[in-house]
Formats: structure tokens, C-alpha cells, sequence
């Protein structure tokens, strides 16, 4: 089965790539399923965001806890916890991914958060944010400000 689209499907509170799920239903189903449409844009992606994430692999260490939280506008927030211990409230730190607000995503930086919340002791709190070209400019600077400001 072949797939390319760089949309994600929830499962049990796991987030995990559309081409996934959609090989595994086939694999299931005993067919072979027709993939998404996907635009070159949507492709470009696709194959950048691996090639990136396959190049540099950043250790995923333990951390004290991982929750997925939403802003009120929806935005998905990924919050990292350091181990219990200290009796202080921790230090906070707001990660937007990289990629040029056209790749990148939670997954791509779950490694290197979990890296800054060991090595800092902060909380981490990683930001989704939608991405061009499918959404022009400034959505994804208003996503991260009002991610920023739920935060806060």
C-alpha cells in the first residue's frame, strides 16, 4: 500500500501519520487502498520532514511526564514534565519546532524536548501551529501567540 499525505489520525490518544493507518487498514482488510489525493506542496513535506527526521535522531530520554493539552482556539500543546523533585515550581520554556513554518511537527521534536527538559529541569511546552503553504502567513505566528498566551 502506498500512501502520501501528511495529515495525522488520533487513536487512543496516540496521534500517528495518515499513511500509517491507512497501510494498516489495508494490511487488515486484505486490499489495497486507494491514497488520499495529495497536493506537490503536501508531498514536498512529506519527503523533506522524513529525510530530516531520519538524518538527525535525537535520544528520547525519560522524562517525569508527557501530556497533550488544546488551547481554546485548538491548538494541540504538548507538555513535558521533569522528574518530581525540587518542591519549586519549575521553569518554563515554549518550543516551536523548526522547519520555516512550511515542515516540521510535535513528533519531529518530541526527541529534542524531552533532551531540553532533561538537560534544563524546565517544563517544555511544544507547540503545533498549522503550516504553509496550506495556511498563509501570519497563521502561524497567531497560532503560536495564542498558544503562547493560553500558556501564560
Amino acid at each position: 500500500v502506498s500512501a502520501v499525505a501528511c495529515h495525522s489520525v488520533r487513536i487512543k490518544g496516540f496521534r500517528l501519520p495518515y499513511y500509517v493507518i491507512h497501510a494498516s487498514i489495508g494490511k487488515v482488510l486484505g486490499i489495497v487502498l486507494t491514497p488520499l489525493p495529495a497536493s506537490p506542496s503536501q508531498i514536498a513535506r512529506f519527503r523533506a520532514f522524513n529525510a530530516l527526521t531520519q538524518r538527525t535522531q535525537y535520544a528520547r530520554p525519560a522524562v517525569g511526564e508527557v501530556r497533550e493539552v488544546y488551547t481554546t482556539g485548538g491548538r494541540a500543546v504538548r507538555l513535558y514534565y521533569p522528574e518530581a523533585g525540587g518542591g519549586q515550581a519549575p521553569a518554563g520554556l515554549v518550543w516551536y519546532h523548526g522547519g520555516g513554518w512550511i515542515i516540521g511537527s510535535l513528533d519531529g521534536s518530541d526527541g529534542l524536548c524531552r533532551q531540553l527538559v532533561k538537560l534544563t529541569g524546565a517544563v517544555v511546552a511544544s507547540v503545533d501551529y498549522r503550516l504553509a503553504p496550506e495556511h498563509q502567513f501570519p497563521t502561524a505566528h497567531e497560532d503560536c501567540r495564542e498558544a503562547t498566551e493560553w500558556l501564560w
